[in-house]
Protein backbone atom coordinates (compact mmCIF):
# COMPACT_ATOMS: atom_id res chain seq x y z
CA UNK A 1 0.00 0.00 0.00
CA UNK A 2 3.01 2.48 0.02
CA UNK A 3 3.97 2.20 -3.04
CA UNK A 4 0.31 2.92 -4.51
CA UNK A 5 -2.54 6.11 -4.55
CA UNK A 6 -4.19 4.04 -2.27
CA UNK A 7 -8.26 5.10 -2.05
CA UNK A 8 -10.91 3.85 0.50
CA UNK A 9 -13.51 4.13 -2.43
CA UNK A 10 -11.35 1.80 -4.71
CA UNK A 11 -9.81 -1.79 -4.43
CA UNK A 12 -5.49 -1.72 -3.91
CA UNK A 13 -4.97 -3.51 -7.29
CA UNK A 14 -6.82 -0.93 -9.17
CA UNK A 15 -4.41 1.91 -7.28
CA UNK A 16 -1.74 3.73 -9.69
CA UNK A 17 1.36 2.91 -8.65
CA UNK A 18 3.20 5.89 -7.23
CA UNK A 19 6.47 4.08 -5.91
CA UNK A 20 8.65 5.50 -3.28
CA UNK A 21 6.87 8.87 -3.72
CA UNK A 22 5.58 8.87 0.00
CA UNK A 23 8.65 7.83 1.19
CA UNK A 24 10.52 10.39 -0.20
CA UNK A 25 7.76 12.74 1.23
CA UNK A 26 8.32 11.53 4.71
CA UNK A 27 11.88 11.82 5.02
CA UNK A 28 12.26 15.30 3.31
CA UNK A 29 9.74 16.22 5.71
CA UNK A 30 11.60 18.61 8.16
CA UNK A 31 9.43 16.87 11.35
CA UNK A 32 11.12 13.42 10.55
CA UNK A 33 14.21 13.98 12.55
CA UNK A 34 11.42 15.26 15.37
CA UNK A 35 9.25 12.35 15.34
CA UNK A 36 12.42 9.77 14.64
CA UNK A 37 13.58 11.30 17.69
CA UNK A 38 10.76 10.87 19.74
CA UNK A 39 9.90 7.47 18.51
CA UNK A 40 13.12 6.03 19.59
CA UNK A 41 13.36 8.02 22.95
CA UNK A 42 10.33 6.89 23.94
CA UNK A 43 11.16 3.24 22.64
CA UNK A 44 13.84 3.39 25.06
CA UNK A 45 13.05 4.51 27.82
CA UNK A 46 10.18 1.72 28.00
CA UNK A 47 12.31 -0.64 27.11
CA UNK A 48 14.91 0.31 29.88
CA UNK A 49 12.68 1.21 32.45
CA UNK A 50 9.49 -1.22 31.81
CA UNK A 51 12.11 -4.49 31.02
CA UNK A 52 14.18 -4.48 34.22
CA UNK A 53 10.89 -3.28 36.24
CA UNK A 54 8.78 -6.51 35.37
CA UNK A 55 11.66 -8.70 36.42
CA UNK A 56 12.03 -7.08 39.88
CA UNK A 57 8.39 -6.96 40.30
CA UNK A 58 7.87 -11.05 39.55
CA UNK A 59 11.02 -11.63 41.76
CA UNK A 60 9.01 -9.97 44.46
CA UNK A 61 5.98 -11.87 43.94
CA UNK A 62 7.92 -14.99 43.48
CA UNK A 63 9.35 -14.35 47.11
CA UNK A 64 5.78 -13.89 48.86
CA UNK A 65 5.14 -16.77 50.82
CA UNK A 66 0.61 -15.76 51.45
CA UNK A 67 -0.48 -17.68 48.53
CA UNK A 68 -4.01 -15.57 48.42
CA UNK A 69 -2.32 -12.45 48.60
CA UNK A 70 0.44 -13.22 45.69
CA UNK A 71 -3.24 -14.26 43.68
CA UNK A 72 -4.37 -11.19 44.76
CA UNK A 73 -1.67 -9.13 43.70
CA UNK A 74 -1.50 -11.31 40.36
CA UNK A 75 -4.54 -10.08 39.38
CA UNK A 76 -4.40 -6.18 40.38
CA UNK A 77 -1.24 -6.04 38.53
CA UNK A 78 -2.36 -7.70 35.28
CA UNK A 79 -5.87 -6.11 35.26
CA UNK A 80 -4.64 -2.72 32.98
CA UNK A 81 -3.15 -5.40 30.13
CA UNK A 82 -7.21 -6.40 29.35
CA UNK A 83 -8.15 -3.24 29.21
CA UNK A 84 -8.23 -1.22 25.92
CA UNK A 85 -6.35 1.80 25.35
CA UNK A 86 -9.43 4.12 25.07
CA UNK A 87 -10.24 3.36 28.94
CA UNK A 88 -6.55 3.60 30.17
CA UNK A 89 -6.54 7.20 28.39
CA UNK A 90 -9.71 8.30 30.06
CA UNK A 91 -8.59 7.03 32.86
CA UNK A 92 -5.23 9.02 32.01
CA UNK A 93 -7.27 12.00 31.53
CA UNK A 94 -9.13 11.91 34.46
CA UNK A 95 -6.63 11.57 36.69
CA UNK A 96 -4.09 13.54 35.20
CA UNK A 97 -6.27 16.47 34.35
CA UNK A 98 -5.28 19.86 36.32
CA UNK A 99 -8.24 18.96 38.07
CA UNK A 100 -7.41 15.02 38.57
CA UNK A 101 -6.36 12.64 41.19
CA UNK A 102 -2.84 12.89 40.71
CA UNK A 103 -2.76 17.70 41.12
CA UNK A 104 -5.55 16.60 44.26
CA UNK A 105 -2.69 14.30 46.02
CA UNK A 106 0.01 16.77 45.35
CA UNK A 107 -1.54 19.50 46.57
CA UNK A 108 -2.99 17.98 49.45
CA UNK A 109 -0.06 16.88 50.17
CA UNK A 110 1.68 20.33 50.17
CA UNK A 111 4.02 19.16 47.63
CA UNK A 112 2.98 21.77 45.12
CA UNK A 113 0.87 24.84 45.28
CA UNK A 114 -0.96 25.33 41.67
CA UNK A 115 -2.03 22.36 39.64
CA UNK A 116 0.61 20.94 36.98
CA UNK A 117 -0.48 21.13 33.45
CA UNK A 118 0.13 17.35 32.53
CA UNK A 119 -1.79 16.83 29.60
CA UNK A 120 -1.53 20.02 27.70
CA UNK A 121 2.49 20.83 28.71
CA UNK A 122 4.67 19.30 25.77
CA UNK A 123 7.45 18.63 28.34
CA UNK A 124 5.60 15.96 30.24
CA UNK A 125 4.27 14.09 27.26
CA UNK A 126 7.92 11.36 26.94
CA UNK A 127 6.53 11.07 30.95
CA UNK A 128 3.05 10.33 30.71
CA UNK A 129 3.63 8.13 27.55
CA UNK A 130 6.45 5.70 29.09
CA UNK A 131 4.47 5.48 32.73
CA UNK A 132 1.10 4.94 30.85
CA UNK A 133 2.57 2.02 28.40
CA UNK A 134 4.80 0.50 31.77
CA UNK A 135 1.37 0.56 33.86
CA UNK A 136 -0.35 -1.08 30.99
CA UNK A 137 1.67 -3.69 30.45
CA UNK A 138 3.91 -4.49 33.66
CA UNK A 139 1.37 -6.81 34.99
CA UNK A 140 1.32 -8.66 31.67
CA UNK A 141 5.53 -9.15 31.99
CA UNK A 142 5.75 -9.62 35.57
CA UNK A 143 3.34 -12.79 34.63
CA UNK A 144 5.85 -13.90 31.85
CA UNK A 145 8.88 -13.40 33.96
CA UNK A 146 7.03 -15.47 36.73
CA UNK A 147 6.55 -18.25 34.24
CA UNK A 148 9.55 -18.50 33.17
CA UNK A 149 11.25 -18.48 36.50
CA UNK A 150 9.27 -21.63 37.41
CA UNK A 151 10.13 -23.61 34.79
Amino acid sequence: MPFKDYSVFDTITNAPWVGVEYFQQFFSDPMFWVVMKNTLGISFLKLIIGFPLGIMVAIMINELTHLRFKKTVQTISYLPHFLSWVILGGMFISWLSESGLINSLLINFNLIKEPVPFLTEPNYYWAVAVISDIWKSLGWNTILYLAAMTH
